[in-house]
């Protein structure tokens, strides 16, 4: 016969189960609950003349449901699992740099009884299911309302989308007339997001192409095949120092600034933490800090800050 000890895990493992709670409580808390109710469990035992059914009814059940009740209060309480995207240097694997979860990062020290707990290098795809299926609580790098079912924060993570070219060329640039005549380069669908008015042009240049990979952007430019590189310079950087290795010169490329910033967003399952979060965002933007982690991320590069 099993024993009520065993019992209580077996159930107690079965409703973490059901409930989709072991991924968020984590093995050491499951076990450290385990242990808990089944010392209740034992000392409850001796003191109760009748352990069948009266047991298992007057006890068990109230304690499983205290158990259930106690969870969302005590534990994820204090921890927030966020699913990270799967591209560099926005982001990257666990302990290398990336500057989207060091903003996540400086947000959440505004938040100090709140612990982080990352999901690391998710496919867009499945970051955006695990979140609408609460497998996550919090996803990065969401571009509207309609791909959450949950809440979005106010606008969080910046590209900046620039004009690059050869240092070399002596290219001034400073609106879109100016890349009349120039072979151009721009990131897949870049017509569709960068407005009415770039998509206009680029459409009257046949010398214009889109290509799906940053990395194919870089070494076009690199390589003197095209006059202008178009997209975010961040990611551009990275994919140019890649590609480039110890050759990399930053001061072989000059970065021109002609179109606006755009925001991506955090997606959480619960209005509190969008609140908590916009708040705490606010107060990291204030100190200065928010943007010294965009200026740290292109001294990587060798770039220095205005």
């Amino acid at each position: 016969m099993v024993t009520i000890r065993f019992a209580v895990q077996h159930i107690l493992l079965k409703i973490l189960s059901q409930y989709n709670l072991s991924h968020k409580l984590g093995a050491r808390m499951t076990l450290s609950w385990i242990k808990y109710l089944q010392a209740l469990v034992t000392n409850l035992k001796h003191c109760c003349s009748r352990v069948g059914t009266t047991l298992r009814t007057n006890v068990l059940l109230p304690l499983l449901i205290s158990f259930l009740l106690i969870v969302p209060l005590s534990s994820h309480a204090h921890t927030v699992i966020i699913a990270l995207g799967d591209f560099q240097p926005m982001f990257a694997p666990e302990g290398e740099p990336a500057l989207f979860k060091s903003i996540i990062d400086g947000v959440y020290k505004h938040i100090p009884d709140r612990q982080v707990q990352y999901l690391y290098m998710m496919p867009t795809k499945r970051l955006l299911n695990m979140l609408n299926k609460g497998e996550a609580d919090g996803a990065a790098n969401i571009f509207n309302q309609a791909e959450v079912q949950g809440c979005i924060t106010d606008p969080v993570f910046r590209y900046e989308d620039v004009v690059i070219t050869r240092t070399s060329k002596k290219f001034k640039i400073m609106s879109l007339e100016e890349l009349s005549g120039k072979t151009v380069v721009g990131y897949q669908r870049a017509l569709n997001l960068l407005g009415d008015k770039y998509k206009a042009f680029m459409e009257k240049n046949p010398k214009y192409q889109e290509v799906g990979n940053v990395t194919d952007q870089a070494r076009l430019l690199s390589q003197d095949l095209v006059d202008v590189s178009i997209g975010d310079k961040y990611l551009f950087l990275h994919s140019l120092k890649q590609i480039a290795q110890d050759k990399f010169n930053p001061s072989d490329y000059q970065i021109h600034t002609i179109f606006p910033p755009v925001y991506t967003y955090m997606g959480f399952n619960d209005q509190q933490y969008c609140d908590e979060f916009n708040t705490a965002l606010k107060k990291f933007q204030e100190s200065g800090e928010y943007e010294k982690v965009y200026s740290q991320f292109l001294k990587v590069y060798g770039y220095a800050t205005p």
